[in-house]
């Protein structure tokens, strides 16, 4: 297995393709879990963070997708990095 981080927008264009292959074999294929939302809800809200999208790899394909950004929160006054789901209120529930 290989683990790659997908980290702007034309890296999660190029695995579209292949991000929907995958999503067409899932029992979850919801449109906000496509490559498409995910760069659309990328554009109108995540631009004061950093995309981090985790893309997991066998010898067949892409096997697992999980969007995530890289974010910078307040720990006891200390700022710190780090990774979150990509997600505010506007996201709908996915399993």
């Amino acid at each position: 297995m290989r683990i790659s981080v997908i980290s702007d927008r034309d890296g999660l264009l190029s695995a579209a393709l292949e991000w929907k292959r995958l999503l067409e074999k899932s029992s979850c294929n919801a449109v906000s879990l496509t490559p498409e939302w995910i760069a659309a809800w990328w554009d109108n809200f995540g631009a004061d963070n950093r995309m981090h999208i985790a893309a997991v790899h066998d010898r067949d394909g892409l096997v697992g997708v999980a969007p995530m950004m890289e974010v910078v929160a307040n720990y006891r006054r200390v700022p710190v990095r780090k990774i979150v789901i990509m997600a505010n209120g506007h996201t709908p529930a996915a399993e």
